[in-house]
């Protein structure tokens, strides 16, 4: 009978799992078990009656409630696993409950910036055989080092000035860990035109340039760099790109080895492959031009001129992806928040 039939459902999101199941499931058993009689691995969690339902919960922390936390053996997911059992008699039991449920989620993450906003908050899911699975992560970009004032706008920002990124992860009982992160000039994550700044380690040497401020140590993570743009007049928009990675485990497991060369080549071949978050437009205009007269021949002339220093250089550096100038980057229609 319909009854006799579990038909589960088991609920996985970022910071909680459920499974519901038909109270008849239960209450057709001889003799009946009604959900006071029940609870997952730890007792003091116990299950709900809800309609016609009977529903377990474990909510904020996925490791509450005697969850058991299992890495995969080729580190691309993390497993949370809890059972549904009955009270325990140390005499006699005539109905024995065991339902086990996990939820599985990916432990790399591509999210892609939606609609060109600056809060970039998108849910990765993955669906198994049984249940979904997804943790949200998000990047954001602020004007201060202590991460209180927000950009509510697209940047406005001179060359001169630092931006200052964070990225979060929502569970937060888990580790983010930046593997890399890139610029370019458009929405692209694989543009062939990029500027590499971090491979788990910051790859510019000047401090005053970049500085990660935070990497591996919890939910979230941390950098300041000073702001630039990409040569060509076609070039308005700079997009921010980074590979993230989330670690199960002490921070000493997630915290990138910045000390060696071979600690640097062993952090990287100890992770799977990862994916993109993407923050941006950070957009400035065409350059802007007041041509005045007898100003315009003279700006003729002098474009000419750089034009054949510019093929000239293209011949010594045919290889170069991208080059970085300082110039001032503003916002088409908007000003600075």
């Amino acid at each position: 009978t319909g009854g006799d039939e579990l038909n589960e459902t088991v609920v996985c999101t970022n910071d909680h799992m459920e499974v519901v199941i038909p109270a008849a499931f239960f209450l057709n058993k001889v003799p009946p078990v009604y959900v006071w009689d029940l609870h997952l691995n730890d007792p003091e969690c116990r299950g709900v009656q809800v309609g016609d339902d009977y529903v377990f919960s474990v909510r904020t922390n996925l490791s509450d409630c005697g969850t058991i936390t299992l890495q995969v053996s080729d580190d691309s997911h993390i497993m949370f696993m809890n059972t549904i059992h009955n009270n325990y008699s140390d005499i006699i039991t005539r109905s024995y409950i065991n339902i086990t449920f996990v939820c599985r989620y990916p432990l790399s993450y591509m999210v892609q910036q939606p609609g060109g906003q600056n809060l970039i908050r998108v849910d990765v899911s993955i669906t198994l055989s049984t249940e979904d699975g997804n943790f949200s992560v998000s990047m954001l970009l602020f004007k201060d080092e202590a991460f209180q004032d927000r950009w509510t706008t697209v940047p406005a920002l001179a060359l001169d000035q630092d931006i200052f990124v964070r990225v979060f992860l929502l569970p937060a009982h888990l580790l983010l860990r930046i593997q890399s992160c890139w610029a370019t000039p458009d929405r692209d994550p694989f543009s062939n035109i990029r500027y590499t700044f971090i491979r788990d380690c910051p790859l510019l040497e000047d401090l005053q340039t970049l500085r990660v401020l935070k990497n591996g140590d919890g939910a979230d993570a941390a950098f300041r760099m000073q702001m630039f743009k990409f040569v060509g007049g076609s070039y308005t928009d700079v997009f921010l790109h980074c590979n993230v990675q989330i670690c199960h485990g002490g921070p000493g497991a997630c915290r990138p080895n910045c000390s060696s060369e071979d600690g640097f080549l062993r952090t990287r071949r100890d992770l799977p492959l990862s994916h993109t978050l993407t923050y941006g437009p950070i957009r400035r205009p065409p350059v802007e031009t007041l041509v005045l007269g007898g100003l315009l021949g003279v700006l003729l002339l002098v474009t000419a001129a750089l034009g054949r220093l510019w093929l000239r250089s293209r011949r010594f550096y045919p290889t170069l992806e991208a080059q970085l100038t300082l110039s001032n980057i503003h916002h088409l229609h908007e000003g600075a928040s």
